[in-house]
């Protein structure tokens, strides 16, 4: 009685667990199983997996393709030597890189994962997929502004990548979020008109 007691809370705390990582908005929890043959499928997958891939869990625990084909063949093989380093020694797997989602639009995630080996050589995953989609777009923009800017000392347009001199405001609207509006400065209205409007 003691042990099916035991069996019982076990159960209900799992789905607890499962209700609680199924509620996670950006994040998807997994296992996944990878045989010494190659073969790779999710043996749990969260919901999350649906809400950001568009790929059912179900699907994914028959076979993990869908998902890679999604990530493209250039990020596989960046992956392929982080995920050599982490079977080698058997330490954390982290990776961050784009999806091009079904839809077509782009998304970025990140991938947190541990390798464990199995008695029959399966090498299994157990880790958690964010979406940072939002953080890459704040740090592309942030980038698009950084670095050195050729300015005129004159007139203080920029040259831009295609070699153009344009206006500072519409260099700055085009490379970031701000927006522009005019007004004068005490120095320019003293200058231009004279310190009795200041």
């Amino acid at each position: 009685m003691l042990d099916q007691d035991r069996r019982t809370h076990s159960e209900a705390e799992r789905a607890w667990l499962f209700r609680l990582v199924d509620a996670l908005p950006a994040a998807a929890v997994y296992r996944l199983a990878q045989s010494p043959a190659g073969n790779s499928r999710f043996e749990h997958a969260s919901s999350g997996f649906e809400r950001m891939f568009g790929l059912s869990p179900e699907l994914l625990r028959q076979d993990a393709t869908p998902l890679f084909e999604m990530m493209g063949a250039e990020e596989i093989a960046k992956i392929a030597p982080l995920k050599a380093v982490a079977t080698a020694t058997w330490a954390p797997f982290d990776y961050e890189g784009p999806v091009l989602l079904a839809s077509g639009g782009t998304r970025w995630f990140q991938w947190h994962s541990r390798p464990s080996k199995g008695d029959d050589g399966t090498v299994y995953w157990d880790g958690v997929c964010l979406d940072v989609t939002q953080r890459k777009e704040m740090e592309f923009r942030v980038a698009r502004l950084e670095g050195i800017l050729p300015i005129c000392a004159y007139c203080k347009k920029i040259r831009d990548k295609g070699e153009q001199w344009v206006r500072l405001e519409e260099y700055v609207t085009d490379h970031s979020a701000a927006k522009f509006t005019h007004g004068m400065c005490p120095d320019c209205i003293a200058e231009h008109y004279g310190k009795e409007y200041v």
